[in-house]
This record gives C-alpha cells, structure tokens and sequence, in this order.
C-alpha cells in the first residue's frame, strides 16, 4: 500500500501515537492492518482520496473517543 509511505499518513500516526500513548511502530502497524482490511471487504479498487477518507475516520474514532 503506497499510501502507507506519504507524508500524510507519517504524520498522522506520529500524532495519533502520541495521543494512544504508544510507539509510531505499533500504531503504524495497527493502521496498516486495519485499512487493508477494511479495503479487503471493498470489491473495488480505492483511490488515493478514499485511503485518505479511511484514514480521516480512523483518525477521527481513535483520537477523539466519545466522553
């Protein structure tokens, strides 16, 4: 997944694993490992934008928990 390597998503798993409290390694690999399979349940193939709308909901339900 070329997507894995942007810029983007360096600098969202930096800031996620700041806010999850873990190591960039673990939550890059917890990343990488939902998007593939969310993107495994999809029967087409995703665009950029659609990795980056994954990686916003992802963000959004990881970093911002419900109170």
């Amino acid at each position: 997944m070329d997507f894995s390597k942007s810029r983007r998503f360096a600098r969202e798993v930096g800031r996620l694993a700041a806010v999850m409290g873990e190591d960039q390694r673990t939550v890059r690999a917890k990343l990488v490992g939902t998007l593939a399979a969310v993107a495994g349940t999809l029967e087409r193939d995703l665009r950029e934008a659609d990795w980056q709308r994954l990686l916003d909901a992802l963000v959004l339900i990881l970093a911002h928990p419900p109170e």
